[in-house]
């Protein structure tokens, strides 16, 4: 669960330092301090429930559009994250999506298959996942431009700030 005293220094820094226009939750907020907090550190905050939230009134699952690109919100539980890549690459394919940001496994990762970016970032307050017991605190930016997002991957290990950059092409 989400919890802002949880949150590493080395992330809440980069987070207080209000440099988002968009931010895309993936779930497991917990209660609406989490989310008061959340609001403080960026205006426009996308949303989806996950497993452990209990407001019925947020999706599992949400389609946006930012800077040209159609992005699907998506609960990883609901598409069996981790048993099959499958139902997560249907999902993005049925919906159009170019960026497919999902949760659940709470283990940072970013990949490309048939011309869809798919990311999961991971958990900010590096919560425990009994699949993935080893995961680190972590939170992915995402530097939409025209033909090409920007992927920065910021993780703490060992109490320190590890960033790990990539790019993807935007197909035409």
């Amino acid at each position: 669960m989400f919890s802002k005293n949880r949150i590493p220094d080395p992330l809440k820094a980069l987070l207080e330092k209000r440099r988002f226009h968009h931010m895309l939750v993936t779930g497991n907020m917990g209660t609406g301090d989490s989310l008061a907090y959340l609001q403080t550190v960026c205006d426009d905050i996308h949303m989806i429930s996950g497993l452990l939230d209990s407001n019925s009134e947020t999706p599992f699952q949400k389609t946006i559009s930012i800077a040209g690109y159609t992005i699907l919100l998506l609960n990883g539980a609901a598409s069996m994250v981790g048993i099959s890549d499958m139902l997560l690459l249907s999902s993005a394919k049925i919906n159009h999506a170019d960026i497919c940001v999902y949760g659940n496994t709470f283990d940072a990762s970013v990949q490309s298959k048939d011309g869809i970016l798919f990311v999961n970032p991971g958990s900010v307050s590096g919560a425990f996942h009994p699949y993935h017991p080893d995961n680190k605190p972590s939170f992915v930016l995402l530097s939409l431009k025209e033909k090409e997002v920007e992927v920065f991957v910021y993780q703490v290990c060992d109490e320190k700030l590890e960033v790990a950059k990539g790019s993807f092409k935007r197909n035409e």
